[in-house]
């Protein structure tokens, strides 16, 4: 859930930035690193969740979804 809501938050920008890790470190710990993050984007687009458009750019397959993330947090 911390990984989507920080991907909404900055509009899929640039998800492996430093200042986005260190973000989320509060919800993962201090271990947490550019690979954990990478693993968390490849479930999250296996399951067609989020997609690919470019480098380091990624949209919201439903922008249905991204409300609904928004109210259950």
């Amino acid at each position: 859930m911390a990984v989507l809501i920080q991907l909404i938050k900055t509009e899929c920008r640039d998800p492996y930035s430093e200042a986005n890790i260190e973000k989320l470190k509060d919800n993962f710990g201090p271990s947490t690193s550019k690979s954990t993050i990478q693993n968390a984007m490849n479930k999250l687009s296996e399951l067609d969740i989020i997609y690919k458009v470019g480098h380091g750019k990624w949209h919201f397959s439903d922008p249905a979804f991204v409300k609904y993330v928004l109210l259950a947090k």
